[in-house]
């Protein structure tokens, strides 16, 4: 029998803690999809990827292990295709808005501008930002730049021309060590940093939320942040901090590394690369 054991969260000063501790690879789900809902595997195609991620237009973008990156439909149909094999290795930083698809190579220290057919709109360097060594970037709807400086220890904002706007001290909160991920959305800026801290910030760089949860940050829209872990999908609600646990595939995969939320389903990559794409149907 395996156990599952969820704590809920906790207050701290004013600062709201979300713990999660899951023992045993393979989770019952607590709340899994509808009763009339089953999922099924509609594609998979052999690509190599090492990465997935899909916009809010159920729009599906893949990395592969070449550094390529691959835009499809929402049953794998190629859409566009960008490879760049001088920069190294490639970083999805925004594809939320069609028409700025931005990227970033950190061994170059260097951000690509695409449109939505993928072709290149323009290309900054760090150094023409006067931004230090960074391992990933934030890029925000009003085209500004958010980025940790790991030497001063301070999260920062700057325009798309290198001018800065702001810096946040969050020293005694939380200091991150590595930093990850840093997206961008609306109101809201959020950095997934040492593998299980996801900090919420304002845009003005004042801390909302600190929540902890083990898993892999992938998916977050309005109030919903989603996780994958052990071959679950973990959704969190900031607005009344309630979390559920979903079966994700339609039989146990253990040697699925990737997931990315879907309008109407899901698609993930394997340990071998291979992209598959799952389509919630009402059952009969």
């Amino acid at each position: 029998m395996k156990l599952n054991l969820f704590l809920n969260h906790h207050t701290i000063k004013k600062y709201t803690f979300f713990w999660a501790l899951i023992w045993g690879p393979g989770i019952l789900a607590l709340a899994a999809q509808s009763p009339s809902d089953s999922i099924l595997m509609i594609r998979k195609i052999a690509l190599q990827a090492v990465s997935v991620e899909a916009d809010f237009q159920g729009q599906i973008y893949v990395i592969t292990r070449f550094n390529e990156l691959i835009k499809m439909n929402d049953t794998g149909g190629i859409i566009r295709q960008y490879s760049n094999n001088y920069l190294g290795t490639l970083q999805l930083i925004s594809i939320h808005n069609p028409f700025q698809i931005v990227l970033f190579y950190p061994g170059f220290q260097t951000l690509i501008i695409l449109d939505k057919s993928l072709n290149e709109l323009q290309r900054i360097t760090m150094s023409q930002l006067n931004i230090p060594y960074v391992t990933t970037l934030g890029y925000s709807p009003e085209r500004e730049l958010w980025f940790f400086d790991d030497q001063l220890k301070r999260f920062k904002k700057v325009n798309i021309y290198g001018r800065h706007i702001l810096e946040s001290n969050l020293d005694n909160i939380y200091q991150p060590g590595r930093v990850y991920k840093i997206r961008a959305q609306k109101n809201e800026v959020k950095v997934w940093c040492d593998s299980s801290h996801l900090i919420t910030m304002d845009l003005n760089g004042n801390l909302k939320d600190l929540a902890i949860q083990a898993g892999e940050w992938i998916y977050w829209k309005d109030q919903i942040t989603g996780f994958f872990l052990n071959q679950q999908l973990v959704t969190r609600n900031a607005a009344n901090y309630q979390t559920v646990l979903q079966s994700v595939f339609p039989v146990v995969s253990p040697g699925m590394q990737g997931l990315t939320i879907l309008e109407k389903g899901y698609a993930s990559i394997d340990q071998a690369g291979v992209l598959y794409i799952f389509r919630k149907t009402p059952k009969l």
